[in-house]
């Protein structure tokens, strides 16, 4: 037994040998066969076959193959094999640069048939294969007529490695392959993971379908019917453009990064997209009809897509018909923009955090960063309607948009962070750029229906002219219930410094129901405004402030005023102020901080009353040093507005100076006349001053009317102030008073301040002394 096996085996040795020397021989190459085993002709086993190309390269090289064959009918020109295993096999496929035939293309002549004598022997064999299986095996090809190089795949330079398969059902009708391959996994030299793919696959020189087909890698999970179409297997080599394909995605999971390895553009991209719905077409000239895409923890696409350009992204013309846009700023801004490689993604201001989730259903026309958008969108901040072209200007880094817009309640106050701003409903043309307070510019011309500012909602707005980083310049026309004004000009606060250049008139307007100020009666105010200032405050500003015309009713009463001009200059660092009116004319001039004086007052009063005002930090305080002069004209309009109870006479005058840096503080004033509360003081005069620590205040009048029946002459007051304590001296005509002080006097002054005061009466002189507290 033992010597039939090794004759068996000396047999088997001596057919490979044969055999390897006889396609040697045929083939014109080197062909070596390690063993042969044939058992009873239903399997043979072939180890360590190698077969070399012509260019002394290999071609084929097995460690072992296993083929099971079931029938071999010669007559009928019929091979039903069982099962073919390959085991560490290396195939190479090569077109040589000198060369039009792949390199197998000579074991092909080689066995055709040169008898076309007899047709029988023609006849092409019907070979089918029960069961094909590959373990660990590698394939290559390479088209040497084709230099050029791919970060991806290369299809002209294929290295597919750690190949493993199993292939049901083989079978070929003519050209066309059928199979159903129930697994394949492999690793391409470029990178790309095949973990596995299954489906019952047809392929010819002109198609390929897989029909039920799973693909997964380490990202992606795909699951399709998949058609190609091309012209020949050649143009794979140009799969973009040459390769048209139609497929019917179910939910599959779809990494961009894995199209990367087929598209080299996209490589460097990261994301995730999870579709649903029909694509057609060529990677160049993509359409998706019925599409649900997920991207991101929140962006949702629904609608139709037609992509022109791919795999060029900045290149890409996009038609969207958006039936459902879902997204908000965490995704907008985590997506990806070419050059993919340097991880870059889309600018987003910080201001569309505010929309929350953004949802958008029209029409997208362009290129991703400049397209025409027509629909509506709705946010957590209100509902927008556009007609609009944007455009991205990348060098600039901003947006450009011009169309229609209408807005619904929309909260542009929050949007730009403008605070006294909130929701506006609107319908405007717009032509303009950037899109936060610091950058936007646009020229608008439209209707504002309603748009609410200082908690007031103003309605029947005509706007035309431009909006440029809180910068207005042209025409506002409003009708509203409460205010009715014309405004022509330019509000302009590009510069440090804002500029102020416009004409209003003001037909009406209810200050109360404005809110601009406190009060429980309807008011009403009518001016010509005429400014033409620089400045963002009272402390900065240049430039006139004109009022003409001006009636202010509140309530019952009516105020009338013809001129106010209010005029700032500035010479040297040395700033005037200057006030024209009919009540008053004012001046001040030097160096001064109007925004600080309460402080710099605070910081006087607590240098001689310590306890009852607090002290200010006067490092943080500007050096002040100015005087100041205000003469009174009519004031009764005023005063019954603001001091009401109280009348300063025509010609009153009050002026002084002050300096910080040693708290000299000097006031002097006159007046013919000055009522306060029904008590009216005749040939008023005040003069105060400081004097080291003590805060010294004389005031003075010919006569003091207490009643209309009862006066005092010559009435002064002087009082010297310092270290919590006030010292007052008051003295006048001393024929009255014994009649003052059964209780005039004390009523008069005191009534309503609540101190204890004690009277002293001297021969000449009444003195009331305390310490007030």
């Amino acid at each position: 037994m033992l010597f039939l096996l090794i004759q068996l085996k000396s047999i088997q040795t001596y057919t490979a040998h044969k055999a390897a020397n006889y396609l040697s021989s045929k083939l014109n190459t080197k062909v070596e066969i390690g063993n042969v085993d044939i058992d009873f002709f239903n399997r043979v086993v072939i180890e360590n076959i190698f077969i070399q190309d012509q260019h002394k390269d290999t071609l084929l090289y097995s460690k072992k193959i296993k083929i099971g064959i079931s029938d071999i009918n010669l007559e009928k020109h019929t091979i039903n094999i069982k099962d073919v295993l390959l085991f560490n096999t290396t195939t190479k496929l090569i077109k040589y640069k000198a060369e039009e035939d792949l390199n197998l293309q000579f074991i092909l002549d080689a066995f055709a048939s040169k008898d076309t004598s007899n047709k029988s022997n023609n006849r092409p064999w019907d070979i089918k294969f029960a069961e094909v299986s590959l373990f660990n095996s590698e394939f290559i090809f390479r088209n040497e007529h084709d230099s050029s190089s791919s970060k991806g795949i290369n299809f002209s330079d294929l290295t597919a490695k750690k190949i493993n398969t199993y292939i049901t059902d083989i079978y070929f009708v003519q050209d066309t392959i059928h199979a159903s391959v129930e697994y394949l996994s492999a690793l391409e030299k470029s990178g790309f993971v095949l973990k596995n793919l299954s489906s019952i696959a047809t392929i010819s020189p002109n198609g390929l379908r897989l029909d039920k087909l799973k693909i997964s890698t380490p990202e992606s999970t795909i699951a399709t019917d998949l058609v190609f179409k091309y012209s020949s297997y050649q143009s794979f080599n140009d799969f973009i453009d040459l390769v048209r394909f139609d497929a019917e995605f179910d939910h599959s999971k779809l990494e961009l990064s894995d199209i990367g390895f087929f598209a080299p553009q996209l490589i460097g991209i990261k994301k995730s997209i999870i579709l649903s719905g029909k694509v057609t077409g060529k990677i160049s000239d993509i359409k998706g009809k019925h599409m649900n895409l997920q991207l991101g923890e929140s962006t949702q696409f629904k609608g139709d897509v037609t992509l022109t350009g791919l795999p060029k992204i900045d290149e890409t013309l996009i038609y969207l018909n958006v039936e459902k846009l879902t997204t908000n700023y965490l995704d907008l801004r985590q997506i990806p923009i070419p050059p993919f490689e340097n991880n870059k993604t889309l600018n987003v201001p910080e201001s569309f955090a505010m929309l929350g989730n953004i949802k958008f259903k029209g029409t997208f026309t362009g290129l991703y960063n400049d397209f025409y958008a027509y629909g509506n969108f709705t946010s957590a901040l209100g509902n927008l309607s556009s007609d609009l072209s944007v455009r991205h200007d990348y060098n600039k880094n901003k947006e450009y948009y011009k169309g229609k817009l209408k807005s619904t309640s929309f909260d542009f106050g929050k949007f730009l962070g403008a605070k006294l701003l909130g929701k506006a409903t609107m319908n405007v043309d717009i032509d303009g750029s950037g899109l936060t307070i610091e950058d936007a510019a646009a020229q608008l011309k439209g209707t504002i229906n309603s748009v609410e500012f200082n908690q007031y909602t103003y309605q029947n707005i005509a706007i035309e002219g431009g909006i440029a980083k809180q910068i207005f310049n042209g025409k506002l026309n409003v009708k509203d219930d409460n205010i009715d004004f014309d405004f022509i000009g330019n509000v302009d606060l590009r510069n440090k410094l804002p500029k102020l250049d416009f004409v209003t008139t003001l037909n009406k307007a209810d200050l109360a129901a404005l809110h601009f100020i406190n009060s429980t009666k309807k008011t009403n105010l009518s001016t010509q405004v005429i400014i033409d200032i620089t400045g963002s405050n009272i402390d900065n500003f240049i430039g006139q402030i004109n009022f003409d015309n001006t009636i202010y009713k509140q309530g019952d009463e009516t105020y009338k005023m013809s001129v106010f001009n209010f005029v700032s200059e500035e010479d040297k660092g040395i700033k005037s102020l200057k006030l024209f009116s009919d009540f008053a004319d004012a001046k001040l001039t030097g160096i001064f901080t109007l925004l600080q004086m309460p402080g710099e007052i605070e910081d006087i009063l607590h240098k001689y009353l310590p306890s009852n005002f607090r002290n200010t930090d006067k490092e943080n305080l500007v050096h002040e040093n100015f005087a100041y002069e205000v003469k009174f004209k009519k004031t009764d309009p005023v005063t019954r507005l603001f001091l009401p109870g109280i009348f300063i006479a025509p010609k009153t005058c009050i002026k002084g100076s002050f300096t910080s840096e040693n708290d000299q503080l000097v006031i002097t004033g006159n007046s013919p006349k000055i009522d306060l509360y029904g008590h009216q003081l005749k040939n008023w005069k005040l003069d105060a001053q400081s004097e080291n620590e003590d805060l010294k205040l004389s005031t003075s009048c010919e006569r003091l009317h207490i009643t209309d029946s009862l006066w005092l002459t010559d009435f002064n007051v002087a009082t010297t102030t310092r270290a919590d304590s006030i010292n007052i001296g008051i003295t006048w005509d001393n024929k009255a008073a014994k009649r003052l002080y059964k209780g005039d006097l004390k009523s008069f002054l005191f009534f309503k301040t609540g101190k204890r005061v004690e009277f002293k009466i001297l021969p000449s002189l009444f003195v009331i002394a305390d310490t007030i507290w």
